[in-house]
C-alpha cells in the first residue's frame, strides 16, 4: 500500500463514521484507526468497516498511538 491514512481514536467515535464516509473516494489507500480505551460497540462497528485497527486498552496519547499504527 503506497498511503495509509492514520486516525486517532480515544473513547469513542463521536466524529470517526462520518470522516470514514468522506474518506471513501476512488483510489488505493488504507485507513488505519489508533484507538485507545474504545468501547466494544465502537470496536464492533469499526470491525465491520475496511479499516485497520490498532487497539489498545490504556491511553497511549495521540503521539505514541499514531507511531505505533504507522509502524505496524
Amino acid at each position: 500500500m503506497d498511503i495509509s491514512v492514520v486516525i486517532p481514536a480515544y473513547r469513542e467515535l463521536e466524529k470517526l463514521p462520518r470522516a470514514l464516509e468522506m474518506l471513501r473516494f476512488s483510489g488505493d489507500f488504507e485507513i488505519i484507526v489508533a484507538g485507545d480505551e474504545l468501547p466494544e460497540e465502537d470496536i464492533r462497528f469499526l470491525r465491520k468497516k475496511d479499516v485497520v485497527l490498532d487497539l489498545s486498552d490504556e491511553r497511549r496519547g495521540k503521539a505514541n498511538a499514531l507511531n505505533h499504527a504507522a509502524g505496524m
